[in-house]
């Protein structure tokens, strides 16, 4: 497994609040046919493609949104951000050539000075592009062992 390290290089500017109101789409047409489109985050995005130093025979994208250990607190059926992570998962598969996973992690670093170290977060379940379905996780496992499994499965297949 490889040393993990830190990618936020100004702490001060990691815990600031992203406003995304200001993205969202209106128009007569998007409301007459369910509402305005509206934007959503992305917590964790790790891309593996096909290199010298990473022999794989597909591209391979993870993702990942980080919830909390609370009640209410998990991406409910039908949630704009949960069918967002769908969509991207199910465009972006293309058999034998490239396909995405999402994850749904949980932590339990309540206190919110702290940091939540996202390799330790346990997956809750993933989006699996090839059944089109989410799948739970109960084996513990956490984003990082997930990431590495999956990143270990494609390399040698």
């Amino acid at each position: 497994m490889n040393q993990r390290q830190s990618w936020a290089r100004r702490r001060d500017c990691a815990t600031q609040t992203l406003d995304l109101r200001g993205l969202g789409y209106d128009s007569s047409l998007h409301r007459q046919y369910g509402g305005a489109l509206r934007g959503s985050d992305l917590d964790w995005c790790m891309e593996i493609h096909d290199t010298p130093a990473h022999p794989m025979r597909r591209n391979v994208y993870l993702l990942a949104e980080v919830k909390c250990d609370r009640p209410h607190s998990t991406m409910p059926d039908g949630s704009g951000q949960k069918q967002a992570l769908e969509r991207i998962c199910d465009d972006l598969y293309r058999p034998g050539k490239t396909l995405a996973y999402a994850a749904e992690v949980i932590h339990k670093t309540y206190d919110t000075a702290e940091d939540i170290d996202a390799a330790s977060c346990v997956v809750s379940r993933y989006y699996d592009p090839h059944r089109g379905a989410w799948r739970d996780v109960t084996s513990g496992r956490t984003l990082a062992e997930w990431q590495d499994a999956v990143i270990e499965y494609y390399r040698r297949q």
